[in-house]
């Protein structure tokens, strides 16, 4: 998702009379909802496989991590496209493309790299 998907959206609803920001707004409302029950199935599904000492298996502690880093990648996804959409593209943005990386004059520093 990016700021040109809510573009669309916006142009789509022209042909239909509807408000372009009501369009966007809804859209955006139902994704930060999807965002709330995608996190509270994570939340259930880390409960249930911790045992009786709070802790994950092993095989499970990498799985719980990377569906926790889907879901910050497509909350950030949708984060951005609405300050794009809003406000232009001008700034600074961690692009999941580019393993949430800066890029600097000489490389690049993330905030998820140990170095």
């Amino acid at each position: 998702m990016d700021a040109e998907d809510l573009r669309q959206i916006a142009r789509d609803v022209l042909e239909e009379k509807t408000s372009p920001a009501a369009a966007v707004d809804g859209f955006v409302r139902a994704h930060l909802g999807c965002l709330g029950t995608w996190h509270d199935a994570l939340d259930q599904l880390d409960a249930d496989l911790r045992d009786s000492r709070g802790q994950l298996p092993d095989w499970a502690a990498p799985m719980t991590c990377g569906v926790a880093r889907d879901l910050f990648e497509a909350d950030l996804a949708l984060k951005n496209a609405v300050i794009e959409f809003h406000h232009g593209s001008e700034g600074l943005y961690l692009n999941p493309a580019y393993g949430f990386e800066y890029c600097l004059s000489n490389g690049y520093a993330g905030p998820f790299r140990s170095r």
